[in-house]
């Protein structure tokens, strides 16, 4: 595996041509390393989201690591078959509630899952408008790899090392939680 440094894999997940959604999972291997998510155009998330990227004039919603790119992006961020956040923070953005009482009884509080229809409204959704970009990175470096790139962009959907962490974003997931937790 070739080396690279801190800089060279955040400029790796800025640069490039990006890969849509729907295609990634032809490109994305099995490795470890580091991924980023983009929306093809910031005005097609609802304000106040469409508004902060476009006033940071950036496309980039997240940033993540993962010990298995293909398990990580594809099949949990991009394709939720486990939890994600990358995805709960997006159907939250997007308007989607997880069912009432849903969390209830649940080990993980955090953990909410939105209907059958409306993860596969999310997936459709993903598919006609976020694109990715990814970076191999050696399993001991990835931490370090990504918290620098998660501080040198602040993603809109990071909320763990982002110094620019969103409070209307926080209040979007605290209220899925709430509703996931009511007594139907």
């Amino acid at each position: 595996m070739t080396f690279l440094s801190n800089q060279d894999i955040a400029r790796k997940l800025e640069s490039g041509k990006p890969i849509p959604a729907a295609r990634a999972a032809n490109h994305v291997q099995n490795w470890p390393g580091l991924y980023s998510i983009w929306i093809d155009n910031a005005a097609n998330l609802p304000p106040p989201f469409s508004p902060i990227l476009q006033e940071n004039k950036t496309t980039l919603l997240y940033i993540g690591k993962a010990d298995d790119l293909f398990a990580r992006l594809i099949e949990q961020d991009l394709n939720h078959k486990n939890a994600s956040t990358f995805f709960r923070g997006l159907g939250a953005i997007l308007g989607f509630r997880p069912g009432r009482g849903s969390l209830i009884g649940k080990a993980n509080e955090n953990n909410y899952r939105f209907s059958d229809s409306d993860t596969a409204a999310i997936i459709q959704w993903i598919k006609e408008h976020i694109l990715v970009r990814f970076a191999k990175v050696e399993i001991d470096r990835i931490k370090e790899a990504e918290k620098y790139a998660i501080k040198r962009r602040c993603p809109l959907l990071n909320t763990l090392l982002n110094p620019k962490k969103l409070k209307c974003l926080a209040d979007l997931r605290l209220e899925c939680r709430r509703v996931a937790l009511l007594m139907e």
